[in-house]
């Protein structure tokens, strides 16, 4: 992956030094733009989501152990609405992200 984002990056600034400093290959411009989406900003989401999930079932694992505890029915309550939260911060970032790119890059 970092190799990628490497060869990605000198490819890059190799097309704008050649220009004299002005990157006119627009195809490299998007290709980067592509791999950095794809191997460092999917992840982040991917895992953020994940977290987001967990939180959530963590929620309504705490809510059915304390159905007698006022107290604990409502952490589990807070939870679930957090990581119901989570989901759907996580789902707007990546909707917005796939709007961007397809708008700006046509990707």
């Amino acid at each position: 992956m970092k190799n990628k984002f490497l060869l990605a990056f000198v490819s890059f600034t190799n097309v704008a030094y050649a220009t004299g400093g002005q990157a006119t290959d627009i195809s490299s411009v998007n290709e980067l733009v592509q791999e950095i989406s794809q191997e460092i900003l999917n992840p982040i989401i991917q895992f953020m989501f994940i977290l987001a999930v967990v939180f959530f079932l963590w929620g309504v694992a705490e809510y059915i152990q304390g159905a007698e505890s006022p107290d604990a029915r409502k952490k589990g309550v807070s939870h679930i609405i957090y990581g119901l939260v989570g989901i759907f911060i996580m789902m707007t970032v990546y909707g917005l992200m796939q709007i961007m790119a397809n708008f700006w890059l046509g990707i």
